[in-house]
């Protein structure tokens, strides 16, 4: 059946309803009820009675803006099924204002009726729907009905405010008592003290016959403290009784009450509360479990002899230990420090790791101790990483052969040369100078050398042919530096250093280096290896290295030197070690950088991955040991 819902504006009116009993007894439920059922329940009675051609009705109340809603009121109460009645107050509780249906013939009820749905709202709050099944009618008696419905609706307001402010009322007795509690408890210096003045102040405002504190031990309940009694023993038959109850709250983490009133859809066990009440003729015994940081701390059990516990007792006892366990427990700490800290965290890990609740940690510690076992059993390539640097195999220096000055400079570090190549010339204009020099000297002697052999004057021969000889020496010393004042290269290479471009014209000193010049296809490969990893080095060992400015290339080497003298570098020692390519590319260049790694045997990714901290600490706790 198709409905076109209409939406009728509330019109204020002066005109006051009526409401006529048809019983007495709806209006005294209506005026001594105490809960808010049986108020909607005769509240609903009277508005019907008071409406003619009213075929069924019911108000659906639920949680506050949140649902569900469910009947709290039905009318007539020995009535057929109001099922049929659901759309049009699910549509209100949506709109959230009246709906109105359109005459139809429903198979429900076999009539033709009208629908009329109004949400019952307190401060823009939604609380609930009141639905009248009508039989048709015109218009204006339709608007009466809706004003009537409207009207009739603030008695349910006024009593759900009432309600709210019972509610609220009770919740802040609930916290000043709750922190009067725990001001009483935390104002001891001692835990003992704390925890005796706390069950005396329960066992009296509850009120309860007997209060008794318990703390969880070593997976065992251990009473603490029991109310009004300064001695109690703790082997007795009731102390033994009241430790098996509260480990039965403590086992479930719920509040146990016996005789059991119900636990909002909870199946508790309570066979050893029922004992209790029974054996020692109690009217209701009740455990409130105390939880902790991560396990539960203890528990308080409360007992009556003349009434059971009411819903409002019951909800200040859980309110006692959502707040007071936690505050209990790090009171508990601090005087039991070494025990709870250092001994109780293993303990309390344990508990977890075994417990029902430690599926969790059992999965993350079994997952954790397999990967152990594999990263033991997985062996691999070891490798000692160390900074690299490549050098030619020969490097040659060039060094200027006398003093004097530069002439000319043709080539700069970076360029290739060839063998015989001219690198730069000194200027040798002085040497050429003093070479003609001692040549005119020499044709001296030569000429006064064979004046005296041919005056016979032999003394005068011999000496003439010292001074001679010393010319002729002089002369090809000369000749010598001619010859050296220009500078070339002794192989082919690459100049490494000697920028000589920006001198030309400045004095060199003889001996003064003027290039440096390596081999292009003989290369070494020299590492810096951590003097922690200078034991695993071998000769022989092969490696490969990464160069900074080639990083999508791997270059292999073999160890062929291990030096044991050390570089102190960045606050650490590294020895150096020399390596030589198996294959030098031809983009190699002395002086380019990189990372080596050295294989230096297989190990097990565990070793590989720790070893560093178990040497760490062995270094430690030699350096610290007596």
């Amino acid at each position: 059946m198709h409905c076109n819902e209409n939406s009728f504006p509330m019109e204020s009116s002066n005109e006051t309803t009526a409401f006529v009993s048809a019983d007495d007894s709806h209006w005294a439920q209506f005026i001594e009820s105490k809960d808010l059922a049986g108020f909607a329940s005769s509240w609903l009675a009277l508005l019907c009675n008071s409406i003619d051609g009213v075929i069924g009705a019911m108000v659906l109340m639920g949680k506050a803006n949140e649902g569900p809603y469910s009947p709290v009121a039905l009318w007539p109460e020995q009535t057929h099924d109001l099922q049929y009645l659901a759309l049009s107050a699910e549509q209100a509780l949506v709109r959230r204002k009246g709906v109105l249906t359109d005459a139809a013939k429903l198979e429900a009820t076999g009539h033709i009726s009208r629908q009329v749905a109004y949400p019952l709202e307190v401060s823009g709050v939604l609380h609930g729907v009141t639905v009248l099944d009508l039989a048709d009618r015109p218009a204006s008696q339709l608007q009466a009905v809706m004003r009537q419905l409207l009207w009739g609706g603030a008695w349910l307001e006024i009593r759900i405010r009432r309600a709210m402010e019972d509610e609220g009322r009770q919740t802040v007795e609930r916290l000043a008592t709750l922190t009067e509690l725990t001001v009483r408890s935390v104002q001891y210096e001692h835990f003992g003290q704390g925890a005796m003045a706390l069950v005396n102040e329960l066992a009296a405002r509850l009120p309860c016959d007997r209060v008794t504190l318990g703390v969880v031990k070593r997976n065992t309940l251990q009473l603490i403290a029991v109310s009004n009694t300064s001695n109690f023993q703790e082997r007795s038959n009731l102390a033994q009784a009241t430790r098996s109850a509260m480990e039965e709250a403590v086992d479930q983490q719920s509040l146990i009450i016996s005789p059991s009133q119900g636990n909002e859809g909870e199946v508790l066990i309570s066979r050893m509360h029922d004992d209790f009440c029974m054996r020692y003729e109690l009217a209701s015994v009740c455990t409130v479990p105390l939880p902790g940081k991560s396990v539960p701390f203890g528990a308080l059990f409360c007992e009556r002899t003349t009434h059971p516990f009411d819903g409002e007792t019951i909800e200040l006892l859980k309110g006692v230990g959502h707040l007071l366990g936690p505050v209990l427990e790090a009171q508990w700490q601090q005087e039991h420090w070494i025990k709870t800290r250092l001994l109780g965290a293993p303990l309390r890990l344990l508990q977890r790791y075994t417990g029902p609740d430690g599926f969790i940690l059992k999965v993350v510690s079994g997952g954790l101790v397999l990967l152990l076992v594999l990263l033991a059993l997985i062996r691999t390539d070891y490798r000692v990483d160390a900074k690299t640097v490549i050098e030619g195999s020969v490097q040659r220096t060039l060094a200027a052969p006398f003093d004097g000055f530069i002439a000319s400079a043709e080539s700069r570090p970076g360029d290739v040369v060839q063998l015989g190549q001219v690198l730069c010339t000194l200027d040798d204009r002085d040497i050429s100078l003093e070479r003609k020099k001692w040549s005119t000297v020499g044709e001296q002697y030569t000429q006064k050398y064979r004046q005296s052999v041919a005056k016979h004057e032999r003394a005068e021969a011999r000496i003439t042919d010292a001074q001679l000889k010393q010319a002729e020496a002089e002369g090809a010393l000369l000749d010598e530096k001619l010859t050296r004042a220009r500078i070339t290269a002794p192989f082919n290479g690459i100049i490494i250093s000697g920028d000589l471009h920006q001198r030309q014209g400045s004095p060199v000193q003889q001996g003064e280096e003027l290039f440096k010049i390596a081999p292009l296809d003989q290369y070494r490969v020299i590492l810096q290896v951590d003097e922690r990893d200078f034991a695993q080095v071998r000769i022989g060992q092969k490696g490969q290295v990464v160069l900074s400015s080639l990083p999508h290339d791997t270059f292999a080497f073999t160890v062929k030197q291990v030096t044991p003298v050390s570089l102190a570098e960045e606050g650490r020692n590294y020895f150096r070690i020399e390596a030589e390519l198996d294959q030098a590319p031809d983009l190699l260049r002395p002086g380019m950088e990189g990372v080596g790694k050295v294989v230096a045997g297989r190990c097990s990714l565990l070793w590989i991955w720790t070893h560093r901290v178990v040497e760490w600490m062995v270094l430690t706790f030699w350096q610290w040991a007596p």
